[in-house]
């Protein structure tokens, strides 16, 4: 899956012709090396890139459907599976990214460098694209978790999950429909209903009505006793009220969310 993970995202930016921004040519061409240059090393029965220092794009087959698909890893230093020492593990969600694809995404970190003073795991992972981690987007999160751990040790008491507007719905959703996976979870911003973050004022029919509750993770702000959260968001942005919403119904329930905003930003 390390390797066909490339090819997959090379013929797909082909077959749907998403060549977004003049860039995507030289990064599906990237991406072609990289696959070649693993499938090379596979035959000499070698993997190098599993325990790098640094990102490195990993992939996976779904019991979904089969399919390949990728997810980011950032290993600090010192990871060794035979020392038996167990790694935080931090859980990014992206925000939504409409010119995003596979080919894009695999640019954004492979090859990536150890950010300063790193010293836990991080996965990023890639949702299926913009579904803001619901459906197989959601199952994409815990097979990807799932797949690392096959050659990382983490310390599953130490799993923090956290995310940026759509990636900060993708928090609230996992967070407080999993709570128990997390050692804290971090959204920001990002929407926690339909009705009021589309600004919808008149109740659709019953059958839309019952199915779009899969976006209201304020249903299930009571969760939040179980795992502490801590939301984030600019004074100024729009979106700041989803963390304002969750807040306001947990303090009804005498659970406390902390909040940080932004002062003067969007």
């Amino acid at each position: 899956a390390d390797v066909e993970v490339f090819a997959k995202a090379a013929e797909w930016i082909l077959r749907h012709g998403e060549f977004y921004k003049a860039n995507y040519i030289a990064q599906t061409q990237a991406a072609i090396r990289t696959g070649l240059a693993r499938a090379k090393e596979l035959r000499r029965e070698k993997s190098p890139w599993i325990r790098r220092t640094g990102t490195t794009v990993r992939g996976y087959y779904s019991r979904v459907d089969g399919s390949v698909q990728p997810y980011a890893l950032t290993l600090p230093e010192g990871i060794n599976p035979r020392s038996g020492d167990r790694w935080p593990l931090h859980v990014k969600l992206h925000g939504r990214a409409g010119t995003m694809n596979e080919v894009n995404f695999i640019s954004r970190h492979e090859g990536k460098a150890l950010p300063k003073e790193q010293t836990w795991v991080q996965l990023d992972v890639f949702g299926r694209t913009n579904n803001a981690y619901r459906w197989a987007g959601e199952t994409d999160v815990f097979e990807a978790m799932a797949d690392l751990n096959r050659t990382v040790r983490i310390d599953s008491q130490r799993i923090t999950l956290w995310g940026f507007s759509m990636g900060g719905a993708g928090a609230w959703h996992l967070g407080l429909h999993h709570p128990s996976k997390w050692s804290s979870v971090g959204p920001g911003a990002g929407f926690v209903d339909f009705y009021r973050y589309q600004k919808q004022t008149e109740r659709r029919p019953a059958h839309q009505h019952l199915a779009l509750r899969i976006y209201d993770a304020v249903d299930y702000t009571q969760n939040a006793f179980n795992v502490p959260v801590c939301t984030y968001g600019g004074e100024n942005d729009a979106q700041l009220v989803a963390s304002t919403e969750i807040v306001d119904a947990a303090k009804k329930l005498d659970i406390d969310i902390k909040m940080v905003i932004g002062k003067g930003v969007g």
